[in-house]
């Protein structure tokens, strides 16, 4: 396979740029000042014309500004949170049981033709790779009815009575003079005017207190866990009192987790609520978020970025571009209140200065990292939030809030829910440290493997991106080295219970959030080998491998070569001798060996993810998890240029698994449409498709 083919899966997610605002029309120009003229300010200036202090012509020549096309650099306006153009939204189908594929995957097959294992840090992370793939387990180290709240009519406006009914929600809509009075009310420099749009809009509406209060623990058993960016008992029991006796919620953070916990909640609750699907009270929700952040309906800025990482970890599909926006709109104001530094050491201000809000900050950057680090692996473009500079610790198990709330709280679920099981809190929150090691090294690995590239940028059109290519051969072997040990060493401190992603007697959310660890994992395994896979350098690639040939022609090996050198690089020799890249190993060698253990580790990816689907836990899955699978699909796609049957015939049959996880997902990800596209145009290249 050659280069431009793996250019080709960096390029598959593109996202379109921040749209053009229309240029405003200024007054009409005032006379000229006889004397102490002084330029005037532009109303608007690029990021980084903001940085440099210069003049910035966007609002006259729009994006990208003379200053960005002349330097060849991205033009990010800061513009304000929701002006985007249109939606881009498509309705999916209605809600329908998850069906379970009860196919189990097991013809894998020996994808390069290799047999035995590579050695040290190396063969750890291979032997990791087959036995999830063989479904082993990797050996390790250890092991009453709510109260109606009372309410509160601050929401009331004269323009109220003409307000547009919702007769699809029906009853699901609580009257906005009856809003919960744990909901903090507006500030006062929001207008009445302001107040009566929101209200038009519904962003002001809050849903019934069955639909509320099932979103909440939604959010609660299956985003929290890898995105712990709240205090959880704290929410819960604001949340559970109905009043403002244990504290108050801000409007926008609470629309945020409703529309978090839309992606997981029984979609019974939400047929029943008037929407005709997932996706519509995906969208609904999304907007009401947008439109309080627009006009900034709470001032604090640790609300902000909450809301904005929740809107970017739940949207898919058409939505989906708007991702990476949310997250470069969380990392600015992460940014602006020096969050990247350690809150032990900075003065956080007053009333921020306690041990909890202390811990929430530092939690809140490891978000912002984490689902940077996601949102970059799915777009493909280089990751805006470097870790440099940053003096936030890993996150360890002391700072997540690891207690059982208090049987006074009323809350729905039962004594297995994660509120009141400390050891599944004990649990996830250790996998979250570990997905937050995970993050780092995969930040890492793309800066050792990979390079930005302005390949095909076109001044002129704002929508061409910047994005990553391989370094090919020119990767630093002992930086490569120092990764594999860590990446080894990341295996053996796992808890006893998550050295199996398969499922386990602990509960649904744990094993999904497990198997998502294991699927991360096993993906940038793939990432770290995928560029040596295909050096850039087809004619010593070619070379090598027929060195290699030449070599193992004494053993029972089957090799075809090509004397074309691009053919030669895309050749997967059959061989029983293991080929373990060492000192003396030829690069032929370890390209084989490369393409063994990516090969396992997408089997790997496809394994795990056929036993959600078993044990219908796939709706659980999130948007990121499509990412995986894609990795996994683009390797065996890979596969199937060998010009052996024994070979091919399992990458085909594993790369069918694909498809048909993504069709599994596209209920709840729209986003695994494009991913299927991109799979089939992939095989349909290399004449594969009919088969």
């Amino acid at each position: 396979m050659s280069a431009d083919n793996l250019l080709d899966f960096f390029k598959f997610a593109e996202t379109s740029s921040v749209p053009q605002p229309v240029p405003c029309a200024e007054d009409t120009p005032k006379p000229r000042q006889p004397r102490n003229k002084t330029a005037k300010r532009a109303s608007k200036a690029c990021r980084s014309c903001r940085a440099r202090k210069v003049r910035c012509d966007f609002v006259y020549t729009g994006a990208p500004c003379t200053n960005c096309k002349l330097d060849r650099v991205d033009c990010i306006i800061p513009d304000r949170i929701g002006n985007k153009a249109g939606n881009g939204f498509t309705k999916p189908k209605p809600l329908e049981a998850a069906e379970p594929n009860g196919e189990h995957n097991n013809g894998r097959g020996d994808i390069d033709g290799l047999t035995g294992q590579p050695r040290n840090a190396r063969s750890r992370l291979y032997q990791y790779a087959c036995g999830l793939a063989a479904g082993v387990i990797v050996a390790g180290t250890t092991e009453q009815e709510p109260r109606q709240p009372p309410t509160s009519d601050w929401y009331k406006s004269p323009s109220q009575s003409s307000r547009p009914s919702r007769p699809s929600l029906g009853e699901s809509i609580v009257d906005l003079a009856a809003v919960p009075g744990f909901i903090k009310p507006p500030l006062n420099c929001i207008s009445a005017t302001d107040l009566a749009y929101l209200t038009s809009q519904g962003a002001l509406q809050i849903p019934s207190t069955q639909l509320r209060e099932e979103l909440l623990n939604a959010f609660i058993e299956h985003v929290y866990p890898f995105l712990p960016l709240v205090n959880v008992h704290e929410l819960a029991s604001t949340v559970a009192s109905g009043d403002a006796s244990t504290g108050q919620l801000s409007l926008t953070l609470f629309q945020a987790l409703m529309l978090a916990g839309t992606a997981f909640v029984d979609g019974e609750y939400l047929l029943s609520a008037g929407y005709s699907s997932r996706s519509e009270a995906t969208k609904e929700f999304v907007e009401k978020v947008r439109l309080l952040c627009k006009y900034d309906f709470d001032s604090d800025k640790i609300v902000t970025i909450q809301s904005l990482l929740l809107m970017a970890y739940c949207t898919s599909g058409a939505m989906y571009k708007d991702n990476w926006r949310w997250i470069d709109m969380a990392i600015s104001t992460a940014y602006s209140i020096n969050l990247h530094y350690d809150p032990m050491t900075i003065d956080t201000g007053p009333g921020s200065d306690s041990a909890a809000s202390k811990r929430l900050r530092k939690r809140l950057w490891w978000c912002v990292f984490m689902l940077a680090q996601q949102v970059t692996l799915s777009v493909h473009i280089p990751c805006k939030a470097p870790n440099d500079g940053a003096t936030v610790p890993v996150l360890s198990e002391d700072d997540f809030e690891i207690a059982m709330l208090p049987p006074t709280v009323r809350w729905p679920g039962d004594e297995h829910s994660l509120l009141r099981d400390t050891n599944k809190q004990r649990l996830l929150a250790v996998m979250c440290v570990n997905m937050c090691k995970l993050s780092a090294c995969f930040e890492n690995i793309l800066g050792l493997q990979y390079q930005t590239s302005n390949h095909g940028w076109d001044a002129d059109d704002p929508n061409k991106r910047s994005y990553l290519i391989p370094r090919g051969e020119d990767v630093d072997q002992h930086k490569m080295k120092w990764q594999e040990d860590e990446l080894e060493a990341m295996l053996t401190q796992l808890p006893h219970e998550a050295q199996n992603p398969a499922r386990s007697a602990v509960d649904d959310a744990v094993d999904v959030h497990i198997s998502l660890f294991h699927m991360f994992f096993c993906t940038v395994l793939s990432i770290l080998y995928a560029p040596q896979m295909f050096p850039r350098n087809p004619g010593g690639a070619g070379a090598s491998s027929s060195s290699s040939s030449d070599s193992s022609s004494s053993s029972t090996t089957t090799t075809n070569t090509s004397s074309s050198s691009s053919t030669s690089t895309s050749t997967n020799p059959t061989t029983t001798t293991p080929l373990a890249p060492g000192p003396t190993s030829s690069p032929g060698e370890k390209i084989l060996n490369f393409r063994t253990i990516s090969a396992q580790a997408a089997c790997a990816i496809t394994t795990v993810a056929q036993r959600l689907v078993v044990h219908g836990l796939i709706p659980l899955l999130p948007s990121t998890s499509v990412s995986y699978i894609v990795v996994a699909g683009f390797t065996h796609v890979s596969g199937l240029q060998s010009p052996s049957y024994e070979v091919r015939a399992p990458c085909l049959h594993q790369l069918r698994q694909c498809l048909k996880l993504l069709e599994s997902l596209r209920e709840n990800n729209a986003g695994a449409q494009s991913a299927i596209s991109f799979l089939e145009a992939a095989t349909r290249r290399l004449g594969m498709f009919a088969q």
